[in-house]
Parts: structure tokens; sequence; C-alpha cells
């Protein structure tokens, strides 16, 4: 038996190999069915992994940030399945949850994608997520993992892998889909019961504009439809997100910028972008059209 000690500091033994669903279950099965994400002595766990020692454990659902956080991690693992099921010429990079939503950057090749072509990804995301496919995460040695990145002609993931050490390199796998990552998923694809694809917008490959640009496209998904229809209302919809053009080199580069979700102020954009040909006087005049400030949304590349 094992000792599993819960948020009230009240403790409960458990079979050892016990899994967080199932102590989810023995307090009730509501709670069951609405945990999202799990930690285990501060370490996130899927819902299904067996826990093998004594822990403190914290359950999250829709109403944690944890859970958001594990909800829109999750759904980018479905973008980028529906991308390569539509696009299977396209070569994933990375894809990560952010404060109100989720990405994921693509290079699509000689292939054009626009806005016109969110809708029927977010059909075949729809499709996907129906099928209530089971997360699943499995260890990779670095051999294996860099072999089947370059049997996939994937520069991208090739690149990723070779910053990892041996030993610390996992898959996600659900349905017939696999991706590079380290975990934190909901229990299966059937939890997400509506999503919209907000904007497609521009990035470079690590940040760096002497790599390549990529695709970048947004989305934000919910458990029930009406959550999605009640936050159209709000300040996360399509209409919140515009392009702020970043002009380099003859090139246009655009980026999401989310008018209300500010990370970043104006000056500091300015300065990260590192213009060459774009003014602030335009970038006062996106500023003016707005009404308020323009201030870049939550983005690893650009965040501290």
């Amino acid at each position: 038996m094992i000792e599993i000690q819960f948020p009230d500091q009240s403790v409960r033994a458990f079979k050892k190999g016990v899994t967080p669903l199932e102590i989810a279950q023995s307090i009730s099965e509501g709670l069951a069915r609405n945990v999202l994400s799990v930690k285990v002595n501060g370490n996130i766990l899927e819902a299904r992994t067996p826990i093998t020692e004594n822990g403190i454990i914290n359950l999250f659902t829709w109403n944690d940030k944890e859970g958001k956080a594990a909800f829109w991690h999750s759904s980018a693992h479905i973008l980028a399945q529906s991308l390569i099921s539509l696009y299977p010429q396209a070569k994933l990079t990375i894809g990560p949850a952010i404060e109100n939503g989720f990405y994921y950057d693509v290079d699509f090749g000689e292939t054009s994608f626009s806005e016109k072509d969110l809708p029927a990804l977010e059909k075949q995301f729809m499709t996907f997520a129906r099928e209530k496919f089971e997360f699943k995460m499995r260890m990779s040695s670095k051999s294996d993992a860099l072999k089947f990145y370059k049997n996939e002609n994937n520069p991208y993931k090739v690149e990723l892998v070779e910053n990892l050490e041996d030993g610390t390199i996992s898959f996600c796998d659900h349905a017939n889909f696999t991706d590079l990552c380290r975990g934190g998923h909901i229990p299966h694809t059937g939890f997400i019961k509506a999503v919209k694809l907000l904007s497609v917008a521009g990035a470079y490959w690590r940040g760096d504009e002497t790599k390549p640009q990529l695709t970048r496209i947004y989305g934000i998904s919910f458990p029930k439809q009406k959550e999605l229809k009640e936050d159209n209302k709000g300040d996360i919809k399509p209409g919140n997100f515009i392009n702020l053009p970043y002009y380099n080199n003859g090139t246009t580069t655009r980026y999401a910028v989310d008018k209300n979700n500010s990370k970043l102020s104006l000056e500091q954009f300015i300065k990260l972008a590192n213009e060459s040909k774009i003014t602030k006087e335009r970038l006062d005049s996106l500023v003016e059209e707005t009404h308020k400030n323009i201030l870049l949304g939550s983005d690893p590349e650009f965040s501290d």
C-alpha cells in the first residue's frame, strides 16, 4: 500500500500502482469525470499513470489554470494531427499551450495556407476530437527519436531532439499520431467539445529571423460548446486578433497580436522585433485604429 496526501492535508492509503483517475473515482464519480490534469509530488502526470510511491496529489479540472493548460496543450496535439491529415507534406515544429489557448508552428513548404483554410481545419479537428482517442506517453531513446524524425524528413524536430539528453525523451501517442512531448494531457480527446481557430500569423523558427519563416495557427478550445459561444461575446474572439506586419529586408512577417491579453508593451515589441523599415509612427497608427494600445500576446518566442 502507498499513502496519498490531499490538499486538505488528509491522507488515505491506496494499493501500489493506483492511478490518479482511480483516486478521483474514490472521491466521487463527478470529480473523476472532470479531472483534466494531475500533479503528484509536484510532477505533472497523466490521469492513467500508475503511482508507485507515497505522494501529495493535486487533481485539476477546467476551473483550475493547470486544467486549462493541459486542455489546451492536448488541443495543440489534435491541431497537429489535423494538419498532417490535411497537409501530409507539412512539417510540424512546436505547439504549446499559451495563456488563452494554444498554437502550432508549421512549415507548409510550397503550399499556401491562409485564414480561409481554417474552417476545414476546424472541422477535421472536431472529427478527431469526437473519437475519444486516449493520450498515451512513452519513452524513446535519442537514437530512435532521431531516426524517426529523419525518416519523416523533419529538420525542426531533429534539431529539438539533438538538444535533448538521452533518457529524457518522450512522445505522446493518440490514434495513429505521435509527437515529441514532455507530457501533461487530458485523458482523451473527447473532453474537447468546441474549438475556434483564431488566426494565422508568421513566426521565425526559434525566434531567429535568420531561420525559416513558419506559419503559426492560433486556437482556443472548450469542454462545452456554450463556453465558446459565451467567450465569443467577450475578449477572446477572432475579431480581437489582428495581424501586425513587420517589414524586414523587403519581406513581410505577420505576427498575431491580441489587443487585450498583454505581455509586452508596444515599445518592447519594437525593440525585440529589431525592425529595419517599419516605423514607430506606423505602429502608432495601428494603435489609433484599434482605439487602444496594441500589445503582443502571450508568446514564448518574445517573452522573457
